[in-house]
């Protein structure tokens, strides 16, 4: 990539890339200013990329420089947001966006021009001149380079009228040295913790769609709208091509056009319109407008009993197809054009996406990778809020006989006695109508509403009905359980009270592999993690995004958690044919992509031991664990079965820490550890959530004790956490606590009394204490006690490794329905004092 100069800035006596625009204005210059950048779950744009904007919406070009997230080249949008208030935190929700000339092609810049600014011929216009790249991700993964070059030279045009949400992108394709057969298109990858794919003639369900005029993102607040619109009027775009392997990668959009052959010398010219608009009703209208398809302008306004709705979502279908989406007003109005003579039908629905996190109104989703100037006004929102569109919540669905009639919720406020972090789940016991799930937003908690608190009370409407109330915090607390009823335009207060089952003096808990925003396939925002981890009772949060190094601290203050959470800076490299593993405690880079994250996918090895060398090069002071070892992980990818590893060049030894529970599952990872450890490889047991949404993986449910000397986050230390996971004085838990006398991690020379009390809540109910000797039970107590201790005598007669697991026959109802389990990472007891001895002799690799 050559990184060559831009032709055109602003002039001196043209207004700044920070100044709104009047309705016959538009700008596109080069960003020398943080101010004039904006912000949202997604944003990464720099100073020297390019802006485009007029008094509608703004974009932010990438300039000739690697990107981050997963493509690494310039010259296409990575940001989009229609124009707000300067004081207001922008909403993009952009990961990846350009142009595909055949499936995984993209385009590798060499010079950005700006042709116009606008100023004077009242378009700006934006050329990027390039010669074809293989998508890296794609040929990465696979670690093949299938992707064959053809000879391209591409040119892509942008161009953005005054008062447009539409900004037009025109492509010219010359095959300069051989005959060329591709299928052109576009790619969008959308943020899925802030938006929803939507697809015209399938709504909200698009599994089926196969092809569409234009498809799009719609705002899970109602705060933005994305969509990618063929430029012609019976033009259809498709997912052909070979796009299963990008959906496995990451969840996009794919609008593929159609296919051409070019001979030596030929050019093919190909248009369409990327959009960001308030919502996709706006996009729609534009779209049609320009594509001067006769149409008439539907509105209506949606009502409860409480008055008009505003941010309630209207699904506007024509002939009884999904045609478009539109937010209604702060008046509850809305509007949208459709063909002349349509049949047009409604339906509107307010039931919200069924999350609620203890934030101000209007609060902003924040980027690791953003401006400055956007990442303060994203945390001075998550402290005082924002303006921003309405949203209905609550309100439920419309019917067909009134389909702008909407509910009036309950007003429920929770209210923990000792003023801590909570966890609230309402599960409804009445019987509910499957509603068409073309027209009604996927809820993050589809069973009912999930809701976090951080500071032991929280206010947010609820949809009329019975219920079951859950209220817990993890772990180490007793649980508050009711049934209640909510009734339309009520308001009621609960209080509840969550006791202390137990204390803990010198550990602390952590759930070491979570996800959010920044990975490709998390559903949470990088704030609503941390807001969850610390109501279900965690309090070290370890950020271990895809291939992401992204900071949360900065986060902790402005939510009010410093108190009770600690961060840990972390990355899941995730390398898809050799396995995933975390890398922690690490410091980002600010001044590389991703956060300094290692390219895997254009940084390929030789070998899997390679690449954890690299590792240990790059994080010297780092732990390096293997994620879910046979599932999907390092055994899995170097054909691990007991004794053997079928693939060395998919193995390596050089970790520290191994997964043993992950979602509350550890009967294969278990077995897989119990081996190599029987084969003297040193490793600490880890249990993790791998959670990446609200409540996927049991966050809270599925964590780490981590012995650090100390119960306070605030005081946690890098050292003190890697201390606890080289001593491995660490207990897993999907339920109880395990206190032992020696400590997990202990070498003991000769015998010892091994001391085990189990500690926990009442609803975790504990049947059996096995002791296994070398990864097989050796004691077994049933119906153990609860704080009492226990005792066994460990007195091998060889070397020999000892773990304790408590576990049971009942589930742990109501928190959850699973079977509690817990293990103490092993004891070794070194029979002769010369030195612990594994008891089988070493993994056999082949080659």
């Amino acid at each position: 990539m050559f990184f060559l100069p831009l032709l055109w800035a602003c002039a001196p006596d043209e207004p700044n890339l920070y100044d709104a625009l009047d309705s016959d204005q538009v700008r596109a210059g080069v960003v020398e200013t943080p101010e004039a950048l904006y912000g949202g779950i997604s944003a990464e744009g720099q100073l020297g990329d390019i802006k485009m904007y007029n008094s509608r919406s703004r974009w932010i070009i990438q300039g000739l420089r690697p990107g981050s997230f997963y493509i690494s080249q310039g010259g296409t949008p990575i940001d989009a947001d229609i124009v707000r208030p300067n004081d207001q935190p922008g909403r993009d929700i952009v990961d990846e966006w350009g142009g595909m000339f055949g499936m995984g092609r993209l385009t590798d810049p060499q010079k950005i021009e700006i042709l116009s600014n606008g100023v004077e011929d009242g378009v700006a216009h934006v050329r990027v001149t390039g010669i074809e790249s293989p998508m890296e991700l794609v040929t990465g993964a696979l670690e093949a380079d299938i992707i064959a070059n053809k000879g391209l030279e591409l040119v892509t045009d942008y161009r953005l009228k005054p008062d447009s949400p539409l900004l037009q992108v025109t492509t010219q394709i010359t095959a300069t040295t051989q005959a060329a057969s591709i299928t052109v298109g576009d790619m969008l990858m959308g943020s899925l913790e802030a938006s929803d794919l939507w697809v015209p003639g399938h709504g909200l369900d698009y599994d089926s769609a196969e092809e569409w005029p234009w498809i799009g993102y719609a705002g899970r607040r109602n705060d933005i709208a994305l969509g990618i619109f063929s430029d012609e009027t019976d033009g259809r775009l498709d997912a052909s091509g070979g796009a299963e392997l990008l959906l496995e990668l990451a969840t996009l959009a794919i609008a593929m056009d159609e296919a051409i052959e070019l001979e030596p010398g030929e050019r093919f010219t190909f248009s369409r319109f990327y959009g960001v608009g308030a919502d996709l009703a706006e996009l729609s209208d534009a779209w049609l407008d320009h594509l001067g398809i006769p149409t008439e302008i539907i509105s209506g306004t949606v009502e409860a009993d409480d008055g008009p709705v505003a941010g309630a979502r209207v699904n506007v279908l024509v002939d009884q197809a999904p045609f478009t989406l539109a937010f209604t007003n702060d008046k509850g109005e809305f509007e949208a054009k459709v063909p002349k003579d349509s049949s047009v039908e409604f339906l509107a629905e307010g039931r919200g996406p069924g999350a609620h996190v203890d934030l101000p109104t209007g609060y902003a989703p924040y980027s690791p990778y953003g401006a400055t100037t956007a990442k303060a006004q994203a945390l001075a929102a998550f402290e005082s809020g924002a303006n921003t569109p309405p949203l209905a919540e609550g309100r439920g669905v419309a019917s067909e006989a009134s389909p702008l009639m909407l509910q009036t919720p309950t007003e429920l406020t929770l209210v923990a006695s000792d003023g801590l972090p909570f966890t609230a789940k309402l599960s409804p016991l009445d019987e509910t109508t499957t509603p068409d799930s073309r027209l009604v937003m996927k809820r993050l908690v589809d069973w009912g509403e999930g809701a976090w608190s951080t500071d032991g009370e929280i206010h947010f409407p609820v949809h009329p009905g019975r219920y079951e109330l859950l209220v817990y915090r993890g772990l180490r607390w007793e649980a508050h359980f009711q049934e209640i009823t909510l009734e339309e335009g009520q308001r009621l207060s609960v209080d509840v009270d969550l006791e202390a089952a137990y204390e803990l003096d010198d550990w602390l808990i952590g759930d070491p592999h979570t996800h959010a925003s920044p990975s490709g396939d998390g559903s949470i925002p990088m704030a609503d993690r941390l807001i969850v981890a610390a109501a279900t009772g965690v309090q070290i949060h370890f950020g271990t995004d895809h291939d992401h190094v992204a900071d949360y601290r900065p986060l902790l203050a402005p939510l009010g958690l410093e108190e009770h959470l600690a961060s840990i800076v972390a990355d899941e490299v995730s390398p898809v044919l050799r396995g995933h593993r975390n890398v922690y405690p690490i410091e980002p880079k600010t001044d590389a992509p991703n956060g300094g994250a290692w390219p895997w996918w254009s940084a390929r090895v030789s070998s899997t031991e390679e690449g954890f060398a690299y590792l240990r090069e790059s994080y010297p002071d780092a732990v390096i664990q293997l994620n879910h070892p046979t599932g999907g992980g390092v055994g899995d990818a170097a054909d691990w079965s007991p004794g053997k590893i079928g693939s060395g060049n998919r193995w390596t030894e050089n970790f520290d820490a191994v997964e043993v529970l992950n979602s509350y599952e550890h009967e294969e990872f278990f077995e897989f550890y119990a081996d190599i450890t029987n084969r003297g490889i040193r490793s600490t047991p880890i249990g993790v959530s791998d959670s990446h949404g609200y409540f996927s993986g049991g966050p809270g449910l599925n964590v780490t004790f981590f012995n650090v000397g100390h119960s306070d986050p605030k005081k946690l230390t890098n050292e003190e956490l890697k201390t606890a996971i080289t001593d491995a004085a660490v207990v897993i838990s999907m339920g109880p606590f395990l206190e032992t006398s020696p400590l997990p991690g202990s070498t003991i020379s000769g015998s010892t009394t091994l001391n085990v009390t189990i500690k926990a809540p009442t609803w975790v109910p504990i049947s059996r204490l096995d002791l296994l000797k070398n990864g097989e039970v050796e004691t077994s107590i049933d119906a153990p006690d609860l704080d009492a201790i226990h005792a066994f005598e460990l007195e091998p007669e060889q070397d020999a490794w000892y773990v304790v697991v408590a576990t049971g026959e009942e589930s742990m109802q109501p928190v959850s329905d699973r079977i509690p389990w817990a293990m103490t990472s092993p004891i070794r007891i070194d029979v002769d004092g010369q030195g612990w001895s594994a008891p089988l002799p070493p993994l056999t690799v082949a080659p």
